[in-house]
């Protein structure tokens, strides 16, 4: 079941109409993860990290890994440095 896919090509993210809730945001996040390593040529340290049979595994797990705790190092992140409130919305 495809609830959400990113096209590094066209630099699109497609989620699925039927997504809502902590779900919706989960699957978000994690496209956004594919965005990030597409965007960020991160793909290319995935390859040179890891035998080639892992390559999609690994873009997955570290998708899920930001889609499962990202909001929490954020959270932890504002928390340790005091950011500013100015700066979460900029972020947001």
């Amino acid at each position: 079941m495809t609830v959400g896919t990113t096209d590094p090509m066209t630099r699109t993210i497609y989620l699925a109409n039927n997504l809502k809730g902590e779900f919706e945001k989960r699957v978000v996040a994690h496209e956004i993860g594919h965005a990030v390593c597409f965007s960020y040529g991160l793909l290319e340290e995935i390859h040179r990290c890891c035998h080639k049979r892992h390559w999609i595994d690994m873009e997955e797990f570290i998708c899920n890994f930001v889609a499962d705790y990202g909001e929490r190092i954020w959270e932890l992140t504002k928390d340790i440095t005091k950011v500013p409130v100015y700066l979460e919305r900029l972020v947001s």
